[in-house]
């Protein structure tokens, strides 16, 4: 009998043993189970703002040019499809003491790549012979005067023309040619009124140092204004030169053939 008790209790004390073993065995089967929490904790925590969300933040900024370029491209499309227009040109300059002065003044007609420039007074050319309109026709270098004013000065000219030295009075710088040399660097910092015109302001850089900005017209796709700057000491931006071409207009019919042709009937003198 008392083989049998202690046979019992030797049973009990093995099924215990076999028991803990069993629950310790559960106990590691389940402790990977929190691993993948913690792993995928670590992935999330690198992924806020690190490399790959840092490339993405820095899309737009590398977008942002396209996206002036393509402003800039806009503009220049509605420029080349406008050589029929008209404006007033005025240009100031900055001197080396500081001081600035205008140092032109002239209405400009153009059309089919032709111009007539139009001065606000008589020029002086030569023996008492004056001007204040002059044909200019790029193409062959070649540059008239006529004399319309109706005063004194010009009545000895009147229907008559005269040549004149093209590369002294041939325009340059046209609202036209200021967007078609605009290339992919050029930037549209944004848009603004320009007088009473709203306008998308275009900067580029040019050589040796110098920035242009354009005020834009949107209408037109050419340009009101040009300043051309450079940088200070103390990063300022320092006027150079401004040339104005306000009031603008143009498209079909603005300017006539007759406006940049020489009357049938003007004779010429030498």
């Amino acid at each position: 009998m008392k083989l049998t008790i202690l046979s019992v209790l030797g049973l009990l004390l093995a099924l215990s043993l076999m028991l803990a073993g069993c629950n310790s065995s559960t106990s590691d089967t389940n402790a990977p189970a929190s691993a993948p929490a913690t792993v995928s904790s670590g992935i999330t925590g690198a992924a806020v703002g690190l490399p790959e969300e840092s490339s993405v933040e820095e899309v737009p900024s590398t977008e942002a040019p396209l996206m002036y370029n393509i402003r800039t491209q806009e503009l220049k499309q509605m420029a080349s499809q406008i050589d029929n227009y008209e404006y007033t040109y005025k240009s100031t300059s900055r001197a080396d003491n500081g001081v600035y002065y205008q140092d032109a003044n002239f209405r400009v007609l153009v059309r089919d790549g032709k111009m007539k420039k139009v001065y606000p007074m008589p020029q002086y050319r030569n023996s008492g012979v004056y001007y204040n309109e002059v044909y200019l026709n790029p193409l062959t270098h070649t540059a008239y005067g006529t004399c319309t004013v109706g005063s004194v000065i010009c009545r000895e000219q009147w229907e008559k023309y005269f040549e004149l030295n093209y590369f002294a009075e041939t325009v340059e710088d046209t609202p036209s040619e200021l967007m078609a040399k605009l290339d992919g660097s050029s930037k549209a910092l944004g848009e603004t009124n320009y007088q009473d015109r709203q306008t998308t302001i275009i900067q580029s850089k040019l050589p040796d140092g110098i920035y242009e900005k354009l005020w834009v017209d949107n209408y037109y796709g050419l340009p009101l204004k040009q300043v051309l700057f450079e940088y200070g000491s103390d990063e300022e931006e320092v006027v150079l030169e401004e040339h104005v071409y306000y009031p603008l207009t143009g498209g079909s019919g603005t300017v006539k053939l007759s406006d940049i042709n020489l009357p049938a009937n003007y004779v010429e003198i030498k």
